[in-house]
């Protein structure tokens, strides 16, 4: 497997974890309606649980829609790859701001290997 299918796996698991924390609400406040059958109930208890339910049913949604937002958080070549299409949306050649960036990563490298050569041991 590839660093990108890692990537890939990482992202459905983080999504599953999302639905099922975000479905779990709304299952259990369903069994505690069904379970709850009580036909006299005060105007309190009617507005909590019409506040319970349209919670419910909104946090039922958010996992359909943070898809997006999972996928930018977990996954670098997802990144990559939207920021591939901005900038060919813009115009500008990302190959040059590749290896501008490739460049100033192995000048980092280099002036800590510099620095690592100049420490002295005692001896």
């Amino acid at each position: 497997m590839t660093k990108k299918d890692f990537q890939l796996l990482r992202c459905l698991y983080v999504h599953d974890i999302v639905y099922i924390i975000f479905s779990i609400f709304s299952s259990v406040f369903n069994v505690y309606l069904a379970a709850r059958q009580n036909p006299t109930r005060g105007s309190l208890q009617v507005a909590i649980e019409t506040f319970l339910s349209r919670f419910g049913t909104s946090s039922h949604h958010i996992p359909f829609c943070a898809s997006f937002f999972i996928f930018i958080s977990v996954s670098k070549s997802f990144r990559h790859e939207i920021k591939r299409m901005a900038y060919k949306m813009c115009g500008e050649n990302l190959m040059v701001i590749q290896k501008e960036e490739n460049r100033q990563q192995k000048d980092v490298k280099v002036s800590v290997i510099d620095v690592v050569e100049t420490i002295e041991l005692p001896t």
